[in-house]
């Protein structure tokens, strides 16, 4: 099937963001059968008694009246007219959607149709689709674990209407301004228009909401639109602070969503001078354009949390698929910590173009086992997918994450514009609609550290208790990425000139050390240690006899050291 151009969102949510299309997750065999989901106890299978709790559950998230579904599947009257075609999209497994391989890593929250039901669906279609009598049987609820309390609220301008087309993609920066630190505790959506497709909440401060806030009403209208993110320009290889420009998100809504509670004692750390910037896909489906009120709801707290939430983005920026060819792009990314580092949440993303994304863990030894694998890659059904609590996937010091990535840049496979296929081009990494990405965020919970300008204050703790040298910075495993890659700007900056002939030789290491001290939290010192040891000593040891001058002294301030 060719996909349609859509001026697209990245549309990668963090671990927390809840983008089912069922409003509750799978019920346990005990709760279902009690309500009647499960079991085929009755002597003759009946809308009322086993259809219509099964398709509240698996469909009703979407296909509700006014919802973001085409039709509703709310009354005998239409799941009965649509039978047939509903029971092929089952079989198909072409509904409820649901991307990932069942024989990749577990995932909670999977809307996949277990084999009992689409065969209860297809008898009750073959017996004549009997109606029976009596009340319908309701879906199993799920109560809430605690309330959701929201202090922080935006609304959408009023005066924006989404424009006739396919899909419109705009991102509007909202009041307030955090005039201080907070943490993201909870986060709720609240659609104002039919046509809200889906929404990405993000808090951006510094360079990349000074980008957003320049670009916003360029076009004379409120917001600006945005396809591959919220940052307009800001691209990874040309900016030293990767995290502006490919910031993490305090969560989203799909149809279905219902808000997303952190656990207790857990946060997301929103810094003093963040706004919300929200990120709408409005879709022709949802009816006539009109006007939106789309309310979004942040509950914080002044109160440090015992976690943080982590989110870090493994990209492959390497992946030119020439037309008329396929393509696959693979890059690995070796973790050097003595800490484990627990993934809870993913989140893969690719365009139009991608036909499958896929990652594996592999370990020092050479083992390899799934992380998540969308070997049918759709660019319209992305989302993020969390572990389970109890079955995280761990990556432990020297194993790697391997992201694999394939592209169909074919003419069968072009996107449609205007009732024609494009004529294929050139394609690399980039943030128009025609070109491609093959991204994987991953979420994890840290422990608790506190805010820094520069996120140095462990750094600072290392160095008070060693000597002051380069390894003490670079070794000490405590310390965020940013501040390892401004210690190590400082360092090529005041050492670079007299240290020049020590350096050269291991740029590409230092290099690929900080890619992956940012991208997977390596230690950079272990990282240069075992890549690139003999080159590593001989260049410590001149930045170390330099730390002493004006110049040093003055760079490593920038970095709060």
């Amino acid at each position: 099937m060719r996909r349609f151009v859509v001026p697209a969102v990245v549309a990668t949510f963090s671990s927390f963001v809840a983008l089912a299309c069922s409003s509750s997750p799978e019920p346990t065999a005990t709760a279902a059968s009690d309500a009647g989901v499960l079991t085929d106890a009755a002597p003759s299978l009946t809308y009322r008694t086993h259809i219509a709790p099964m398709m509240e559950q698996r469909c009703a998230g979407c296909h509700f009246e006014g919802g973001s579904a085409p039709f509703a599947l709310t009354t005998y009257a239409k799941v009965s007219e649509l039978a047939a075609t509903l029971e092929a999209s089952m079989i198909a497994r072409r509904m409820p959607p649901w991307l990932p391989s069942p024989e990749c890593h577990p995932l909670e929250g999977s809307r996949r149709m277990p084999q009992e039901e689409i065969d209860r669906f297809a008898a009750w279609v073959a017996a004549g689709k009997p109606e029976g009598t009596g009340e319908i049987v309701r879906a199993p609820a799920v109560s809430a674990t605690r309330v959701f309390t929201p202090s922080v609220t935006g609304v959408i301008p009023s005066a924006y209407v989404s424009p006739e087309v396919d899909d419109d993609y705009r991102c509007f920066v909202l009041p307030p301004e955090f005039p201080a630190t907070v943490y993201a505790t909870g986060l709720d959506v609240k659609p104002g228009s039919a046509r809200v497709h889906h929404v990405l909440v993000y808090a951006l401060n510094g360079e990349a909401l000074t980008k957003a806030q320049a670009e916003e009403g360029k076009d004379g209208k409120p917001g600006y639109t945005c396809f591959s993110g919220v940052v307009p320009g800001l691209d990874p290889t040309q900016t030293r602070n990767v995290s502006a420009a490919l910031p993490p998100l305090l969560g989203g809504w799909v149809p279905g969503s219902v808000p997303q509670l952190r656990p207790e004692g857990v946060g997301q750390r929103v810094k003093a001078g963040s706004r919300l910037v929200v990120q709408m896909h409005y879709s022709a489906i949802g009816g006539r354009p009109a006007p939106d009120a789309t309310r979004i709801e942040l509950e914080t707290t002044t109160r440090e949390p015992a976690q943080l939430v982590d989110v870090k983005p493994i990209v492959n920026l390497d992946i030119p698929t020439p037309a008329g060819e396929v393509k696959t792009h693979e890059v690995s990314f070796r973790y050097y910590n003595t800490k484990p580092r627990n993934i809870f949440g993913l989140t893969p993303h690719m365009h139009l173009l991608g036909t499958s994304i896929r990652a594996d863990r592999v370990s020092a030894s050479g083992a390899e086992s799934c992380v998540v694998d969308l070997p049918h890659w759709d660019f319209h059904w992305q989302q993020a997918y969390a572990t389970p609590s109890n079955a995280p996937i761990t990556l432990q010091n020297g194993d790697s994450l391997r992201l694999r990535c394939t592209y169909d840049n074919t003419a069968a496979h072009q996107p449609v514009v205007g009732g024609q296929p494009l004529t294929p081009i050139d394609v690399k990494w980039g943030e128009g609609t025609r070109d491609e990405m093959c991204l994987l965020y991953t979420a994890t919970v840290q422990p608790f550290t506190s805010e820094h300008p520069k996120a140095c204050d462990p750094a600072r703790a290392c160095a008070a208790t060693k000597p002051y040298a380069l390894e003490t910075l670079f070794g000490c495993e405590s310390q965020e990425a940013e501040c390892t890659v401004c210690e190590l700007n400082a360092a090529v900056a005041c050492a670079g000139p007299p240290c020049a002939a020590k350096l050269l030789p291991m740029q590409n290491c230092l290099r690929s050390c900080a890619v992956s001290a940012t991208l997977v939290g390596s230690n950079m010192g272990l990282c240069l240690r075992e890549r690139c040891g003999t080159e590593y000593d001989a260049a410590k040891s001149c930045v170390d006899a330099q730390w002493g001058s004006t110049s040093c002294v003055t760079e490593l301030a920038k970095c709060g050291l």
